[in-house]
Order: C-alpha cells, then structure tokens, then sequence
C-alpha cells in the first residue's frame, strides 16, 4: 500500500513494479468504481453476476501473483442495497490486505 500526498508518482511507481518484476499487472480506477463488484466480484444468482478484476487477471495471465493498483481509493463510492447493505470498494479491500484473511479469501463468484 503506498500513502502519500497527491502528485509524487505513486501510481507511476506501482505500475512501473508490476513491469519491473515482469509480473501481470492491472490498474483499477477506484473513482469510476461505486462498490466492490468491480474487484472481488459478485456472488451468482445477480444478473450481472461475474468474477471481479482481480481473479480475471490471475487466470487470463495464469500467474496467480499479479499486481494490483487499485488508484484512487479514497474517492470510490458506496453501493448500498435497500435494505441498507453496503458494498464498498474499501470493504472488499480490507480482507485481501490483512495476511491471514487473504490466505482463505474466496471469490464469491465460484464458490
């Protein structure tokens, strides 16, 4: 995770690393993303059911290390359900950065 003011690179320098370690790498605007979906997918049964950027690179690539940037976090929005459920980009985020959830995370679309 790279924190920093505005300005200094640090989105050049992330994807500059995925292309220094030769590894896949994909870029997600967080900004133009309004819940989770986008990265971790969505479970099926919903219409628009889909596995989200993050298991599509791994198995487009076949590498199942890519480096993710994710640009932006701080502006993303919040989908929330009627019922009130909300499904944010920072909520999908949290599992996948702390070590010992990210080790049994499953995407919802094939589980």
């Amino acid at each position: 995770m790279l924190d920093g003011p505005p300005g200094i690179g640090k989105s050049f320098w992330a994807r500059r690393l995925g292309r220094l370690l030769v590894v896949p790498t994909t870029a997600i605007e967080a900004t133009n993303e309004n819940a989770s979906f986008g990265i971790v997918g969505s479970q099926r049964g919903w219409g628009n059911a889909a596995p989200g950027r993050l298991i599509s690179t791994m198995i487009m690539e076949r590498v199942g290390n890519p480096v993710v940037v994710v640009d932006e976090v701080e502006k993303s929005g919040t989908a929330r359900t009627m019922s009130g459920r909300a499904f944010g980009l920072a909520e999908a985020l949290l599992p996948l950065l702390e070590p010992m959830t990210a080790k049994c995370w499953s995407c919802p679309f094939y589980l």
